[in-house]
């Protein structure tokens, strides 16, 4: 039985040069494209990754803050079009969070049911206590409601990630 099962699918993979063959179209099938949750739960820690809380801290101790980054994914699968879309209030957290969407490499393209999404945006979120970092995931999150409530047309991926001091 499982030798059937075996030459079944060999059939099936084997299907869409033959009909090619024939002249027909193909049809194709992506079983290995994740979906959307998926896409944003790797490109998240792909930031996240690549996130820094800035080491110098100034007279009044750490900052918190959150930025707000938006970019598209490159044919390359690097970030194109990176944009600090709503600032921190620190230019030191958001040169972090710039550099951590432009450090990003081998994206894979966003799944088909979402290619009309072409634009990506990260709130990434620095706090130097975990009470804080939940306190600006939610205003992040808040914004990132009344603007897709507000855009007409207009699709964006929103993300939320972050880092607080303590977790390096």
């Amino acid at each position: 039985m499982k030798y059937a099962l075996v030459a079944a699918s060999a059939v099936v993979l084997l299907s869409p040069v033959q009909v090619a063959a024939q002249g027909r179209t193909p049809i194709e099938i992506e079983a290995n494209r994740p979906t959307l949750a998926a896409w944003v739960a790797d490109v998240s820690g792909a930031i996240d990754t690549n996130l820094r809380y800035p080491s110098y801290f100034g007279r009044n101790g750490p900052e918190s803050g959150y930025a707000s980054i938006s970019f598209r994914v490159g044919a390359d699968g690097a970030p194109v079009d990176v944009v600090l879309r709503r600032t921190s209030g620190s230019s030191r957290l958001d040169r972090a969070a710039l550099n951590a969407v432009a450090g990003l490499s081998g994206i894979e393209p966003m799944p088909r049911s979402s290619s009309s999404m072409q634009s990506v945006r990260a709130n990434i979120v620095f706090a130097a206590d975990e009470v804080t970092l939940a306190r600006l995931h939610r205003q992040a999150d808040r914004d990132m409601v009344r603007l897709a409530r507000s855009s007409q047309g207009a699709t964006e991926v929103a993300l939320t990630t972050g880092k607080t001091l303590t977790a390096g």
